[in-house]
């Protein structure tokens, strides 16, 4: 015991020595009792002292520094040193990309800003202005241009700051009355940043919440609005204001904004009121905080602040494609508000980007869908279609009107916003897109970026047209997919900061007659009608002609595919004008102070819908089937689709334009159980149905369903161990089905040519396509494998070949998934040994970029 106590001391006495690089003695003799409470007590210091350092060097370095906006400023405005050459190529590339600026004579019409004059203007000095000022005046151009798709990013290190703003505000409304042109502006949150609420320290303490807002800097909000508009890069009068109050004084407040303020705005004043008809007044002051990134700073300095000009664009995997809509405002300074104090339980598989609640007022059960985007990282829009089509059909069903809260909702994927009117409309429209017609654009249709049906729209253009034919992005077919969910009274709900898909989704939904009514915390959304498609990712890439790296890393985006659109309000453009409310309803501060979980806005809108659903009879209409959209059926038995509806007197069952079963019912406000019967299937495949229901002659359902056709059991390919099977390209093989999903057409999927098996006509694809060759067998054990020979020439990590195995009862699992040019020769083991199961081999393309190329089965066999 004594020599493991000495030992214990002198490894711990020489470690710290060495620790703090002092000499010390090394030893000390004292009689043990003296020692050891000392002994100890210093073993658990240097137990504590050692985790500290090891903690220390393991902790992660910081990601952000928050400052008082003044100490960041001087680093924020340096701006990288580019040569006269480099100005002049950066210039160009901007003006080679307005050359096809969709919006072009809408900003002439709404604002009197000619885009290719002003940056023609930029091109003309480019080689002797300085850097700051070739920056500034391409940022702040395109900034007047008002459109929230279109935009030059600053470089680094300026793109590496940003400011955030001490309090968040709130248009409300006071006794009853909102000025829609001159807001009531009531404190609503505080900023959220732990780092910046310690800065702003106790001068925050003085505001308190659901004052009111006189003014900023000396201006009232609408003074506000006229000074900044030229720089918010809002439209209209709503969106603008919004944008003013979001960009530069913290409309909401915790968000983060890029620096685009004056050197003199670095501080700011605020006068508030304590109810909107009160006279007195108090005033507070802020000096701005500010975020700097340090890993983007930390980068640039080791340049030097020089830039090449043949910089490679920053390493994509899958650049981003037509597909994606969002609003210019990066992802990153984005925050999560909840905007009524409603609590909403939100889908973590969609990285809470929709949400739902059921709203409670006077017996009337109001189902509230929240979406905060219309994209959700790592996912696909098909995946949002389905989770707002479960929703509806369990959460949801039960309730007796729906809204949709899109407030501050920036946008994303137009497939979304396409595909979620056909939940409540049938046989929906989506709206028309175009493009500019220019040399630039000749030079990217051809390259097949923007998919068949586009290319095609604008190939058969008739010369001299500005704009090129309509075409829309989600076909007719894709966007009727599901077809009708709810029945019930439904509305939106949106604001001056609804964007892009947002408001192509409620443009869809008001111009279709999906909804009963639009409400607005403002009279129209932010007029975001195109597309945006950026330099680095899609003009570099599929116009290499005219289009190439910027120097500095740098990026522009563009509004490129402008929005038309369709059905009551054929023809008018989203850009500039929004979508225009049918009603002004804002918060109250009641709201504001979150009384029992109660919203004004949610109270009015569920009475309303209650009223107008009784007067038109969908408050009581519902239906219900099983399976709710797709099953597995085996032939020689009609399969039974059982339905619940409630004020449907007629229900029809639809087969290729044919009605093979119809019933008709009473008209009634309680449940009807009615089953409609398909024929006798004879073959394997896919066969499309629609159920089609009626109220008093009218329509009032269209949905659909897919019934797949597969062997019996006793057909099955049965694999015996030590046998293969080597498949000789039969379809007439009783193991063998074909399903062509997803509205794909028999000539676009899988098709035999040349004892092959080939996609389409084997030369070229078409978008969209799901096709799927599936073998189905029965494993007896031994070492189940496939062996299969492909060549594969799609579209690099869009469209896919995928070899797959579900067995009966179990998960389907992906094999192989191949993408790009490749030549394929492999085997692969099953995931089972014993039991039946279903081997398929299909092919997946998405919306766009049909190739020149194609996808051929040369062999395939089973062993085990």
């Amino acid at each position: 015991m004594l020599f493991n106590l000495a030992t214990s001391a002198t490894i711990l006495l020489a470690t710290l020595v060495n620790a703090q690089n002092a000499p010390a003695p090394v030893y000390e003799f004292k009689v043990l009792k003296d020692h050891l409470s000392s002994a100890l007590r210093v073993t658990t210091s240097a137990t504590i002292l050692l985790a500290t350092l090891v903690n220390a060097q393991n902790a992660p370095a910081p990601v952000y520094e928050f400052k008082v906006l003044k100490d960041h400023l001087s680093s924020a405005l340096r701006f990288p040193d580019y040569t006269a050459k480099q100005r002049v190529f950066l210039a160009d590339q901007v003006n080679k990309m307005i050359s096809v600026y969709v919006n072009h004579e809408s900003k002439i019409k709404n604002y009197g800003i000619n885009s290719r004059e002003r940056f023609a203007d930029i091109l003309s000095r480019a080689a002797n202005m300085t850097n700051a000022d070739l920056q500034n005046e391409l940022v702040n151009t395109a900034n007047s241009l008002r459109d929230g798709h279109t935009g030059v990013m600053y470089p680094a290190p300026h793109s590496c700051f940003a400011v955030t703003f001490p309090v968040s505000f709130q248009l409300v409304e006071f006794n009853g009355a909102a000025d829609p042109k001159n807001p009531i502006v009531a404190v609503s949150s505080y900023v959220s940043f732990p780092e910046a609420k310690a800065i702003y320290g106790e001068e925050l303490k003085k505001v308190k919440l659901g004052h009111i807002l006189v003014s900023i800097n000396g201006l009232t909000p609408l003074q506000l609005f006229e000074k900044y508009a030229h720089r918010s890069r809002g439209a209209n009068f709503y969106g603008g204001m919004k944008a003013v109050l979001n960009n530069f004084f913290g409309l909401r407040g915790g968000r983060l904004f890029p620096i685009q303020l004056e050197k003199d705005e670095t501080s700011v004043t605020y006068v508030f009121k304590e109810r909107p008809d009160s006279k007195n007044t108090y005033t507070v002051s802020f000096d701005l905080v500010s975020r700097k990134t340090i890993k983007c700073v930390a980068d640039f300095e080791s340049t030097g602040g020089v830039s090449n000009l043949a910089n490679e664009p920053e390493g994509q995997v899958k650049p981003p494609k037509y597909v994606i809509d969002e609003n210019l405002n990066f992802q990153e300074f984005t925050d999560a508000f909840n905007l009524d104090n409603v609590p909403y339980i939100f889908d973590p598989e969609t990285k809470n980007v929709l949400g739902y609640t059921i709203y409670k007022y006077l017996g009337t059960k109001l189902g509230i869908i929240r979406l905060t985007s219309f994209t959700i990282d790592g996912q696909t829009a098909e995946f949002a279609v389905e989770k707002i089509r479960k929703l509806l059909l369990n959460e949801l069903k039960d309730t007796d009107c729906l809204l949709w809260d899109l407030r501050s909702n920036g946008g994303g994927w137009v497939q979304l916003a396409d595909s979620i009117p056909q939940f409540f409309k049938a046989d929906f429209t989506p709206n028309s897109r175009r493009f500019i017609m220019s040399p630039v654009n000749n030079n990217i249709m051809k390259s097949g970026a923007e998919g068949a049906e586009a290319t095609a729209a604008y190939f058969s253009t008739p010369p001299g047209s500005f704009y090129s034919n309509f075409y829309s992005i989600t076909s007719k077919p894709v966007a009727n997919f599901y077809g009708n969910v709810y029945l019930k009274p439904v509305a939106t709900l949106n604001d001056g900061n609804c964007f892009s898909a947002c408001e192509t989704v409620t443009a869809n939904l008001q111009d279709s007659g999906s909804i009963k009514k639009v409400f607005g915390t403002d009279l129209q959304t932010g007029g975001g009608g195109a597309s945006i498609s950026y330099h680095k990712a899609h003009f570099c890439k599929y116009d290499p002609i005219d289009f190439q790296p910027l120097p500095g890393g740098q990026d522009m985006a563009l509004g490129y595919r402008g929005s038309v659109r369709n059905g009551v309000n054929l023809g008018t453009l989203i850009e500039d004008n929004g979508v225009r409310a049918d009603e002004l309803l804002r918060p109250t501060l009641s709201d504001v102070f979150n009384v029992n979980n109660r919203s004004s806005i949610f109270d009015r809108i569920a009475h309303q819908l209650r009223a107008i659903g009784q007067a038109d009879g969908s408050f009581w209409t519902k239906f219900h089937s099983e399976p709710n959209f797709s099953a597995d059926a085996n032939l020689g038995v009609p399969f039974t689709f059982s339905t619940t509806s409630t004020y449907i007197n007629k229900l029809e069952l639809h087969l290729n334009g044919k009605v093979v079963d119809s019933k008709e019912i009473g008209l009634r406000k309680t449940e009807q159980q009615v089953d409609l019967v398909t024929p006798i299937p004879t073959q394997l495949g896919t066969e499309h149905y629609t159920i089609v229901g009626y109220t008093a002659n009218r329509v009032v359902l269209k949905t659909e369903r897919y019934l797949r056709y597969i062997p019996n059991a006793s057909k099955f390919a049965s694999l015996q161990p030590g046998a293969s099977l080597n498949w000789d390209f039969k379809f007439e093989r009783e193991y063998v089905a074909l399903f062509n999903i997803a509205g794909t057409a028999a000539k676009d999927g899988w098709n035999l040519k040349d004892g092959k098996l080939v996609i389409g006509d084997g030369l070229t694809y078409g978008d969209n396509v799901t096709s799927k060759v599936s073998f189905f067998v029965t494993l007896n054990g031994g070492k189940p494998s496939i062996t299969l020979s492909f060549d594969s020439f799609s579209e690099q990590d869009y469209d896919y070949v995928i070899v797959s195995f579900r067995p009966f009862g179990g998960e389907e699992k992906e094999l192989l998934k191949v993408s790009g040019e490749q030549h394929i020769n492999t085997t692969l083991e099953l995931p089972a040994t014993t039991g039946s199961g279903e081997l398929s081999l299909t092919f997946a393309s998405d919306g766009g970029s049909a190739e020149n190329g194609g996808i051929k089965l040369n062999s395939l066999s089973l062993s085990a």
